[in-house]
């Protein structure tokens, strides 16, 4: 029983968690409004947009007036071909393909945050003393997604070692995280790079992890909420009220840790102790809406040094921190001694110091 269990929520949450949660609603029912004419069409798809799951259930979305729309969506490069197509107005779905197509010309622009940290590296129990540190990869076999988060923070810091990860490692890339664990179990790899929800599912499957990237680069960012350019220029007071609504959201799952774990569980039938891992445990990726504009400038970069995007597109002028500083302004004028508020105003100045 056990060893399939935190199989089966992993696919729940990434195929159904923000549906199943999202007010008890189904995926593309909308909200009336009297605020805002304007819709927001928002893509998710897994538990990293947990607090965005939250504001919709505690009604935030619908107090600001903001009618909104999810659709599930499994590529988040067809999401952002919808978004330029007019078809969708926001995904909160990885960061890398939203800087390629940024990279190739899109007038897309990032906004806000959703998630960040959440990347390990796991093998088989009889190879786990093999590994010391992150040198321990030279001259292995190591499974990737394409395009990885985790992946190439990893490069940037073996190249730091004196390691060249595109001579001295080989990567074998896979179309699943699953498959990756499934080529550690034949033996056909030495490691795999993967999220931290499909280590859990690993652990239950008897493999092992053995590195936490997020210890190794603190708070490097993945999905980030991006948006058309022209979008957020003719609407903005609605992606404000939006983040605001968010923001909420961020407050109650952070506050209320019972009850967000309650009300997850309730809506989705999954246990409680499946939100206890994914959301609030060491291991856990760190969930904000921050957008983290200097984190983005040097992800961007360190992808262009590694050869990914050979475009000479300036990605500081497809970020918009500003929008989340007037959110977290807006509600600190309404409640000045917020903890909660305050911290994330703090973070905010750490991580958007271009602004």
């Amino acid at each position: 029983m056990k060893k399939g269990r935190y199989f089966g929520l992993f696919v729940f949450s990434v195929m159904a968690i923000i549906a199943g949660t999202i007010g008890c609603r189904k995926p593309g029912d909308t909200e009336s409004s009297e605020k805002f004419s304007n819709k927001l069409r928002i893509a998710i798809a897994g538990s990293e947009t947990t607090f965005v799951s939250i504001a919709n259930g505690q009604k935030y979305f619908s107090e600001a007036g903001i009618p909104i729309e999810f659709q599930n969506i499994t590529n988040p490069g067809e999401a952002l071909s919808a978004i330029e197509l007019g078809r969708l107005d926001i995904n909160t779905v990885a960061l890398i393909p939203t800087l390629n197509f940024i990279s190739n010309g899109s007038d897309l622009t990032i906004f806000g945050g959703i998630r960040s940290e959440g990347g390990e590296l796991i093998t088989t129990p009889n190879k786990k003393d093999n590994y010391k540190d992150i040198t321990s990869l030279k001259g292995r076999k190591v499974g990737i997604i394409h395009l990885d988060t985790a992946d190439y923070n990893t490069r940037k810091l073996l190249r730091g070692k004196g390691i060249d990860p595109n001579q001295d490692i080989e990567y074998i890339e896979f179309d699943s995280y699953l498959s990756i664990m499934e080529a550690l179990k034949k033996g056909d790899l030495d490691y795999g790079i993967t999220i931290s929800e499909m280590a859990r599912v690993g652990e239950e499957q008897g493999l092992v992890s053995v590195q936490k990237i997020a210890d190794l680069v603190p708070f490097y960012v993945c999905c980030r909420q991006v948006a058309k350019t022209s979008s957020i220029r003719e609407n903005r007071d609605e992606y404000v009220a939006l983040l605001k609504a968010e923001i909420k959201g961020y407050k109650y799952l952070r506050e209320k840790r019972g009850e967000s774990k309650k009300y997850l569980a309730e809506l989705s039938g999954q246990p409680e102790d499946y939100f206890e891992t994914v959301i609030y445990s060491k291991t856990a990726p760190v969930f904000s809406p921050d957008p983290a504009r200097d984190k983005i400038i040097d992800f961007y970069n360190l992808l262009k040094a590694e050869g990914v995007f050979p475009g000479e597109v300036s990605i500081e002028d497809h970020i918009d921190s500003s929008l989340f500083e007037d959110a977290i302004t807006q509600l600190l004028a309404e409640s000045p001694n917020d903890a909660t508020y305050l911290a994330l105003l703090r973070e905010f100045e750490a991580n958007n110091t271009t602004r």
